[in-house]
């Protein structure tokens, strides 16, 4: 009850007791002083770390889907691919393999690399060569749940001159 009736006058809780006022003043002002700190913090916290950025995605002159000097490479989503001769080498998984309004779709992401790609577009991967996307097969969803069970893109794989390639796969 906040307010207590007498005849034609009322009397609030607040003028009776002003202990009471001072501390439902100041705890309205508290709450009031930790939200603007909170605000302050998130709204200019950044992190140190500046994120190296993607290279962007480009389509090729001439035929896109040309892989002439290339290796045709098929990546199933979940698959991790090292072209590389080195164990600790870079390393390229795919994700978001789809058809999409008709256009075929994925994600290649790895080392310092994280592309959305259309078919027939590129992206390079410094000091290790250019991917093209040629083709997407998506999952199939009989085998949700099941290993393996993941879409699958291919790729044009034209290494960088200086990129060791890893004979076992080309």
């Amino acid at each position: 009850r906040q307010c207590q009736y007498r005849g034609d006058e009322s009397v609030s809780m607040f003028s009776q007791n002003p202990t009471r006022r001072v501390l439902v003043i100041g705890g309205g002002v508290l709450v009031a002083v930790i939200l603007a700190v909170a605000a302050f913090f998130v709204l200019t916290n950044r992190s140190p770390h500046t994120p190296t950025p993607t290279p962007p995605a480009f389509v090729k002159e001439g035929d896109p889907t040309d892989c002439t000097g290339g290796f045709m490479i098929d990546i199933q989503e979940t698959t991790l691919f090292r072209p590389g001769i080195r164990i600790d080498g870079p390393a390229y998984t795919t994700s978001g393999v789809r058809i999409e309004h008709g256009i075929m779709k994925a994600n290649l992401s790895g080392d310092e690399l994280d592309s959305d790609l259309n078919v027939g577009e590129s992206v390079v991967a410094d000091g290790v060569g250019m991917f093209t996307l040629l083709d997407v097969t998506p999952r199939d969803p009989s085998t949700d749940g099941m290993v393996g069970g993941g879409g699958t893109a291919t790729f044009c794989f034209q290494p960088d001159p200086a990129f060791d390639v890893d004979p076992s796969f080309f």
